[in-house]
């Protein structure tokens, strides 16, 4: 007989199920709490309705598991207020930051004004010649702008070369610089 491979998922699942079920019997369950009982009430009953059996303390979790996690916490407490949010930079390392100034080298100041000044708006690859408006300005590859010179023309890029500097400007984008 063979199997599908939903069919090895579902027998997986199963497996994984009941081993995880022995586990909580044979190793997690404290054996304390006696097992709870149900009761039901009819409308007609509703006065002779006995009170349910004591049942564990609010507090005290029912399952093994809950309780060895709880039992730990209160073993090893820990300040909230020095957890902090795990997300935020520590000051220290914000004000290391704060105190560097962003220096830029001269090929990347040039490149940062260039995609400054500059946004594409669209482009026309056609198989013979291909075109892109920059500012609106009609550009095809080889022609500059700004001592760049358009190197490439893609469906929604251009790259413009100034020496080992490249920079792509995209439509409807931020562009982006990279020295070679």
């Amino acid at each position: 007989m063979t199997y599908t491979r939903r069919q090895y998922v579902l027998m997986s699942v199963l497996a994984a199920g009941l081993a995880a079920l022995v586990v909580d019997v044979l190793f997690l369950r404290d054996g304390d709490l006696p097992p709870q009982k149900a009761q039901a009430e009819t409308a007609g009953d509703a006065e002779k309705l006995v009170p349910a059996a004591p049942q564990a303390s609010a507090d005290a979790p029912r399952y093994a598991l809950a309780r060895k996690v709880r039992d730990l916490a209160a073993a090893q407490p820990a300040a909230s207020e020095a957890a902090g949010d795990p997300f935020q930079p520590s000051d220290d390392w914000m004000a290391e930051l704060r105190k560097k100034p962003v220096e830029l080298d001269p090929g990347q100041a040039i490149a940062q004004g260039f995609l400054e000044r500059h946004r594409l708006s669209s482009v026309l690859c056609l198989p013979t010649q291909s075109t892109a408006i920059v500012d609106q300005q009609i550009l095809k590859v080889g022609d500059g702008l700004d001592g760049f010179r358009l190197i490439s023309i893609k469906p929604t890029s251009v790259i413009f070369s100034h020496g080992s500097i490249n920079v792509v400007l995209n439509i409807n984008q931020a562009a982006s610089a990279k020295e070679q």
